[in-house]
C-alpha cells in the first residue's frame, strides 16, 4: 500500500512537471511568434530589439534574444548611477549647502561677503519637497544670519559652486536637450532644479497675439521663432540656449487656441539665480545694508570664513526613488558625479564614470560589453547589454534588498499608463529609458508563481511612434509575467 501511495506522488509531481514544462514551452513560443512579428512589422522593421528575463533566485535563464548586443539605454542608465549611489552614499547621505560669512561685524552689521557654497544639492530650492522650497530656505538662512547677530549687511552674496566640475554639460548631450529642463546638468550649487517655467499663450493666428510671461531669470534675454498653428494642433515648443549664457530662444509651434502651455526651460546659471534670488528675498523683507549677488566661484574663498548654516538635503533614498520613478536627469547627475566626490578624486564626467565601472568590476560584473559617459542616459554614447543588465539588476537586489521599490510600479511616474488593461499589470516594476528612436525597459517582474524575473528590452533606431512601439513591448511583459 505505501508502495502505491509513492508511486502516485511520484505521478503527481512528474505530472505538475511536465505541465509546468509544457506551460513555459508554451509561453517561449509565444515570445517566439511575438518577436519574429516584431522584426517584420513595418512600423519596427529597421529597428533591433535585445531581450534578456533571468530567474531572480537561480540566475536560470526565462528568455533571451540577441541579448549581448550593446544598445542605447537611455534612462535605464539611472538604474546604474542610482545602485551604485546607494552602495558608495547609503540610503541616509544628505547633500549640504553651507552659508558662510566673512569680514567684519560692527553694531550687528557685516561688511564684507555672504557665500553660498554648495554640495551639488540638485533639490536646493526645488519646489518637489515641502521643505526645500525657495522661500523656506532663505527664510531659514535668514534665521541663521540673525542668530549670528547680523541684522543688516553691506557686501557680496557669492554663489560657490566648487564641489563639482564647471563643465555641467557632457559634449555629446544634444543640442535640443540642453535648453530644456532635463538636459540642464548638474552644478556644484545647483538651485530650483536647474530650470525656470514659461507661459506662453496664442490668442489667434496672428504673432502678435503671442504672449509669454513667467518668472525669468535676471538680465536673461529670450527671443521667439514660435509659429502660431491651429487650436486642435499639438504644442511643439524646443528651448535652445547654451550654459552660462543668458541668451534663449523659444522655437517651434504654438497652438491658437488661447490655452496657456507651459514650457519649462534650463537656468543657463543656476549658481547666479541662487544668489539672485536671495538677495531680492532679503529686499523684500525690508533686511538693511547694500548688498548684490556677486559672480559664482568655482574654486573655495581663500579668505577665512565662518559657517552659519548648513543645508541639508531630504535623504538618498528619497532622491532615488524620485530620481529612478520620474527619471529625473538632474537628480542622476548630482548623483553620478557626488560619487566620484566621496573618493576625493575630481568630478568629471570621464572620472565618475570610471569609478562606477570599476565599482561594477568588483562587484564581479563582466563590463566588457558597456560604456558609462555620463549618470542620467542623455548621451548616445552609453551602451550597455540585455545581458549586462540583468546581471546588474540581481547584483544590486543582493546589495540593496529593497532596489525594488525604489522602481515605478505600472500606473505610477513614468509607467502612469504602461499596460493598462493587462491583468499582469500589478506584477511589474520597471524603469524606462526612451529618447528620439529609443524604448527600453528594465526591472523585476513576478511571474504567475510569484517568481521574480528580471527583465530587460530595450528598442533601439525605430521610426514609429513611440506609442506603437511601446504598445508591442506591453505584449512581451504580459507574456513574461505568464512564463513558469
Amino acid at each position: 500500500m505505501q508502495s502505491v501511495s509513492y508511486l502516485m506522488i511520484c505521478f503527481a509531481v512528474f505530472q505538475c512537471y511536465a505541465f509546468s514544462t509544457l506551460y513555459a514551452q508554451a509561453g517561449k513560443e509565444k515570445l517566439n511568434s511575438l518577436i519574429e512579428e516584431l522584426r517584420s512589422n513595418r512600423d519596427l522593421r529597421g529597428a533591433t530589439i535585445s531581450l534578456k528575463a533571468v530567474d531572480m533566485s537561480t540566475g536560470k535563464e526565462v528568455y533571451a534574444y540577441q541579448s549581448n548586443i550593446n544598445m542605447i539605454p537611455a534612462s535605464l542608465q539611472k538604474l546604474v548611477t542610482t545602485g551604485a549611489g546607494f552602495i558608495v552614499l547609503g540610503s541616509n547621505y544628505r547633500f549640504s549647502t553651507l552659508l558662510a560669512c566673512s569680514g567684519t561685524l560692527v553694531d550687528s552689521t557685516l561688511t564684507g561677503n555672504i557665500y553660498i557654497i554648495g554640495g551639488g544639492d540638485p533639490v536646493l530650492g526645488s519646489d518637489s519637497f515641502r521643505q526645500t522650497v525657495p522661500d523656506s530656505l532663505f527664510s531659514r538662512f535668514r534665521q541663521a544670519l540673525k542668530r549670528k547677530g547680523v541684522n543688516s549687511f553691506n557686501g557680496s552674496i557669492i554663489p560657490v559652486a566648487a564641489r563639482l566640475e564647471a563643465a555641467r554639460i557632457h559634449p555629446s548631450w544634444e543640442w535640443e536637450d540642453i535648453g530644456s529642463y532635463y538636459g540642464t546638468g548638474a552644478s556644484g550649487l545647483n538651485f530650483h532644479e536647474n530650470s525656470f517655467t514659461l507661459r506662453l499663450k496664442a490668442e489667434g493666428m496672428s504673432p502678435e497675439k503671442l504672449s509669454m510671461t513667467g518668472d525669468l531669470p535676471a538680465s536673461c534675454i529670450i527671443a521667439q521663432s514660435i509659429v502660431p498653428v491651429h487650436a486642435d494642433s499639438a504644442c511643439d515648443l524646443t528651448v535652445y540656449s547654451s550654459p552660462l549664457s543668458m541668451n534663449y530662444l523659444v522655437a517651434g509651434n504654438l497652438p491658437s487656441s488661447g490655452r496657456e502651455y507651459k514650457v519649462d526651460a534650463a537656468l543657463s546659471s543656476p549658481e547666479n539665480e541662487c544668489a539672485e534670488r536671495f538677495v531680492r528675498f532679503l529686499a523684500e523683507r525690508g533686511f538693511p545694508g547694500g548688498y548684490f549677488a556677486g559672480e559664482t566661484m568655482y574654486d573655495y574663498p581663500d579668505e577665512q570664513f565662518d559657517t552659519v548654516y548648513v543645508e541639508t538635503s531630504p535623504r538618498y533614498a528619497d532622491l532615488a526613488k524620485r530620481c529612478n520613478k520620474h527619471s529625473n536627469n538632474l537628480y542622476a547627475e548630482s548623483i553620478f558625479k557626488s560619487i566620484a566626490g566621496m573618493s576625493e578624486t575630481e568630478p568629471s564626467f570621464k572620472t565618475c564614470a570610471g569609478i562606477i565601472t570599476a565599482l561594477l568590476k568588483n562587484r564581479g560584473l563582466n563590463t566588457d560589453g558597456i560604456r558609462i559617459v555620463d549618470g542620467s542616459g542623455l548621451s548616445r554614447r552609453n551602451f550597455m547589454t540585455a545581458d549586462f543588465m540583468c546581471e546588474y539588476l540581481r547584483m544590486i537586489a543582493v546589495a540593496v534588498p529593497d532596489f525594488e521599490t525604489y522602481l515605478p510600479a505600472a500606473g505610477e511616474g513614468t509607467l502612469q499608463t504602461f499596460m493598462s488593461g493587462y491583468k499582469t499589470r500589478n506584477r511589474v516594476r520597471l524603469k524606462s529609458g526612451s529618447m528620439s528612436g529609443v524604448l527600453n525597459y528594465a526591472g523585476y517582474v513576478k511571474n504567475s508563481h510569484n517568481r521574480t524575473v528580471c527583465l530587460t528590452i530595450m528598442l533601439n533606431n525605430f521610426t514609429c511612434k513611440s506609442g506603437v512601439a511601446r504598445r508591442k513591448i506591453e505584449q512581451i511583459v504580459d507574456l513574461i509575467a505568464e512564463i513558469n
